[in-house]
């Protein structure tokens, strides 16, 4: 049986509670780039309520400005999202202190 946390004051609140309140704008996002859900800073940033982007592709929700012919945005977050769900090789900290590091 896996051992017992002391109770934490944190746990009453629960995370909806602190998430929205975090004073940084925040959304996540699912490795397909659905907006699973965003705190109130950001939806304020983005000038959005939280019904109209949620549950919507991020490129979807805030697509290029047609009206700017250089606009890269959603062809940039394209790219990086290519890289989504990478995860980097095990770094193993015993090698750099065999090599003195």
């Amino acid at each position: 049986m896996p051992p017992t946390l002391p109770a934490s004051p944190l746990d009453d609140i629960g995370f909806d509670t602190l998430f929205d309140a975090a004073p940084a704008p925040c959304l996540v996002l699912s490795l397909q780039l659905t907006i699973l859900a965003a705190n109130a800073a950001y939806l304020a940033v983005a000038c959005r309520d939280r019904a109209s982007i949620v549950g919507l592709n991020i490129l979807d929700a805030f697509p290029d400005n047609p009206d700017d012919p250089h606009a890269d945005g959603v062809a940039n977050l394209r790219v990086a999202a290519a890289g989504a769900g990478h995860r980097p090789a095990r770094q193993d900290g015993r090698d750099a202190l065999r090599r003195g590091a």
